[in-house]
């Protein structure tokens, strides 16, 4: 199952990881807080959900987890049960974005083969296909009454269909804006995208105008997220050897950059909001490249827990649920369940509990 640290992986915590106000703690007392939160015994070994890598993942219900591979399907996976619930087969390339609508209860997956399926259980072929995409559908992203669903594409367009009718309803194509992901605020206040451009963008869902742009960072934005109350947007950048590899946090009613989070070495591919600790705390959590999984105060800027998932190749999604478990998707070695435990509110141990 690997060792816990080498001693080069302990010499690159030792530098990256990220401390109080974003500065770098190199204090002998920091890293032993880090290297104890590493579980590598203790964990489950279920059927793999996928027979190669995991494009994408996303959140149905605590036992349930949805998810695109390499090999074309879309599966939702009872880990409760180590058994697939259901697997749809019917993109022609591999699926490369999914979400699931809580409210209506089906499934929506993006695929290189350029277009959308909408799947409903115990359907085997999609209900709807929207096509119009001329490139990888890159990011899909619903709207909080499950009706509407906004898309990106490397194609520079963001698009937003309607599911009842199939119909594109709206067509937006910015010179450059090759997107990387959407993320449709659960309030209907805005729809965040980024893009290769190195830009996040926030649209009105109503005009779909574009009503913001951030300044640009250095690197390129790979993912967005954005938080129950739709106050605030998280995204994440493509850096890599430990420089521009951070997480921002953007304030969405000032329209301005609020805190950075350093520590991973290589791009960050994935970000999430966590729900509220017991003690009202606000964490979120993020993935990279650099095959880790880690959790960060808000307050603090803290990283407060972290997981190396050694020798699975880049973490490539992740998605989290109000028992405050964590799902992560990787490129080597299928889906990982990690747990939160919030014994200390402010330093939560970050466990693996099974891999499928």
């Amino acid at each position: 199952m690997g060792k816990i640290f080498s001693s080069r992986n302990k010499e690159n915590i030792r530098r990256n990881y990220s401390g109080r106000n974003g500065s770098y703690l190199c204090d002998d007392s920091s890293i032993t807080a880090v290297t104890s939160e590493f579980e590598v015994e203790g964990f489950q070994k279920l059927t793999p959900a996928h027979c190669c890598s995991v494009n994408c993942i996303a959140g149905v219900k605590p036992g349930l987890c949805l998810s695109g591979g390499v090999d074309k399907s879309v599966i939702v996976y009872d880990y409760l049960n180590g058994s697939v619930k259901q697997k749809w087969s019917g993109h022609e390339k591999p699926v490369t974005a999914v979400c699931y609508a809580e409210r209506q209860h089906f499934v929506m997956s993006g695929s290189r083969d350029k277009t959308i399926h909408l799947w409903k259980c115990n359907e085997p072929s999609p209900v709807t296909t929207f096509e119009g995409h001329e490139l990888v559908v890159t990011s899909i992203s619903l709207d909080p009454s499950n009706s509407f669903l906004c898309s990106g594409s490397r194609d520079n367009s963001v698009r937003i269909w309607d599911l009842e009718t199939g119909s594109c309803l709206a067509n937006a194509n910015i010179s450059r804006n090759l997107v990387t992901s959407v993320c449709w605020a659960p309030d209907d206040s805005v729809i965040a995208q980024t893009s290769e451009d190195k830009e996040l963008r926030l649209w009105d869902p109503r005009s779909f105008n574009v009503v913001h742009v951030f300044p640009k960072k250095q690197n390129i934005l790979s993912c967005c997220a954005v938080s129950e109350d739709g106050l605030h947007c998280l995204s994440g950048s493509s850096g890599c050897n430990s420089t521009g590899s951070e997480l921002t946090l953007w304030d969405l009613r000032q329209r301005k950059p609020l805190c950075e989070f350093r520590g991973h070495e290589q791009g960050v591919s994935g970000c999430v909001f966590l729900p509220l600790n017991h003690g009202g705390q606000q964490m979120v959590a993020s993935c990279g490249a650099d095959s880790t999984v880690r959790v960060w105060n808000v307050e603090s800027k803290d990283c407060v827990g972290l997981f190396m998932l050694e020798g699975r190749g880049p973490v490539t999604g992740i998605a989290a649920y109000p028992d405050y478990s964590i799902l992560a998707s990787t490129f080597n070695q299928g889906i990982h369940l990690l747990s939160l435990d919030y014994t200390n509110p402010h330093y939560p141990q970050l466990k693996r509990k099974l891999q499928f």
